[in-house]
């Protein structure tokens, strides 16, 4: 054998110990994200006979709460939120960055221009020199490929993260609206509460002046007065601080506009139930979740391959001129200059580095995957919860009505009783009281129902209606 036959052989042997060096290095994934979804309930827990109801089917928030003026609101603010539009151009922006990303795959061509001017033995001289230089890292083993994958996964994770936000800040607006009514509502029981008690404390005026009551029962009246005027007063600034935080989320400055009108509230939809799989599917927190840990698992991958030999090509193709003129660098004077070099790099010996990077990646990966289930079992717990909160919201609603009932009842009885002479006055406020005590649990409870649908909405994955998410 010769020489040079030796030396390719060992050439080829020593590539190859290399090559088998940095693929035993290689390591997959521990875990997949079908294990995450492995225990993933086929039907929901807390589903009941009693809470399903026939509604209009509906498929997107802006149809769970049809409001003329509340749509308009919910266009403004994905329009003008400040948050919202700050995310917006992070997602434009990390398109944008996804073209260096790739760019890294293919050759890079630049075109130099240089001129030398030296000195030596009280004489000047000047060269040119004009042409165009290529880099290229051939991307043997798919690490660049792994690179630009993850760069593109988290731009659309990003993108799911937008889409979450704009059903977030619907949500807010939604529930910050009936909040608003729920406040409004709340604020005319209690004036009427304020208004019985000034007729009924009139009446034990009356009778005290003419000696039929002590001044104890005054006392007590003027005392339920005070705490009412106080509600009334804690229940007027709710209202306004309200308003305040929707301006905010509608990106305008504070004003003193109301927004919500005191008409009566129409009814939210019970949202249709979907299958667990389903919503799943469809809820962009559990898609921005999935896409990170696609992000990590490209990364790592890119992490281990960085331990195999990188390919290298660089040349330049140009001319040279040494005269004194730089219009010889483009006449007969000037020499044409090319050349070509193609190397191999295998990392022997960094104290452990890009190993150790290697190692921390697969370590986020894993991370990753329990972040993943986490976020499914957060989404399964919430349409859980809010399911269950349902059938009760729904049992204590059909409870507080007959209890209005019997207060409306018991309140005209005394009322009777009363100008029969047969019940004292304070009978007569008790009864009162009751009945406007009773009507404000039950706005309560309908706020707290309404407030809950649009929670749930928000678990089943349903979206604000559909438009391009880049701007």
């Amino acid at each position: 054998m010769s020489i040079d036959s030796r030396r390719v052989a060992t050439l080829g042997w020593l590539l190859a110990a290399l090559l088998q060096a940095g693929c035993s290095s290689l390591t997959a994934p521990e875990r997949s994200a079908e294990q995450a979804r492995v225990d993933l309930p086929v039907r929901w827990q807390a589903e009941s006979a009693s809470v399903v109801e026939e509604q209009p089917f509906f498929d997107s928030l802006d149809d769970l709460f049809r409001h003329p003026r509340l749509a308009e609101l919910l266009h403004e603010a994905q329009r003008a939120n400040p948050d919202l539009n700050q995310l917006a151009l992070r997602l434009k922006a990390s398109g944008l960055l996804l073209k260096p990303v790739d760019a890294r795959r293919y050759p890079a061509l630049d075109l130099a221009w240089n001129k030398t001017r030296s000195y030596r033995d009280y004489s000047h001289s000047q060269a040119y020199e004009f042409g165009l230089n290529l880099a290229w890292e051939l991307d043997l083993w798919g690490k660049l490929a792994d690179q630009g994958a993850a760069a593109r996964t988290e731009d659309a994770a990003l993108a799911q993260d937008y889409a979450a936000a704009r059903n977030a800040l619907s949500v807010v607006i939604l529930r910050t609206w009936v909040e608003a009514w729920s406040l409004q509502a709340s604020l005319r029981n209690q004036q009427q509460q304020l208004e019985a008690l000034e007729q009924i404390e009139r009446i034990v005026l009356d009778s005290y002046r003419g000696g039929g009551v002590p001044l104890e029962d005054l006392s007590a009246v003027r005392l339920e007065q005070q705490s009412a005027r106080a509600d009334l007063m804690a229940s007027t600034e709710a209202l306004a601080r309200n308003r305040r935080s929707l301006h905010l989320l509608l990106g305008r400055m504070p004003k003193a506009t109301q927004l919500v009108d005191e008409a009566p509230l129409p009814e939210i939809l019970m949202p249709p139930r979907q299958l667990p799989a389903r919503v799943l599917a469809r809820r962009p927190d559990i898609q921005a979740a999935f896409h990170r840990l696609q992000v990590l698992d490209a990364q790592t991958r890119a992490s281990y391959k960085a331990l195999l030999p990188s390919i290298n090509l660089s040349g330049n193709l140009g001319r040279s001129a040494a005269s004194g003129a730089m219009s010889t660098l483009f006449g007969g004077a000037g020499d044409g200059v090319w050349s070509l070099v193609g190397g191999i790099t295998q990392p022997l010996f960094n104290a452990g580095s890009l190993r150790a990077q290697a190692q921390a990646a697969a370590a986020d990966a894993e991370g990753g995957w329990w972040a993943y289930r986490k976020v499914l079992l957060t989404a399964v717990q919430e349409v859980e919860n809010a399911l269950a909160q349902e059938q009760s919201l729904s049992q204590q609603l059909q409870r507080l009505h007959a209890a209005q009932t019997q207060a409306q009842r018991l309140q005209q009885l005394y009322e009777d009783r009363y100008r029969s002479g047969l019940v004292d006055i304070l009978d007569l406020i008790d009864a009162r009281l009751k009945l406007l005590q009773t009507n404000a649990r039950l706005i309560q409870a309908k706020a707290a129902r309404l407030d809950n649908r649009v929670l749930l909405a928000q678990a089943l994955g349903f979206a604000v209606e559909k438009h391009d998410e880049r701007i």
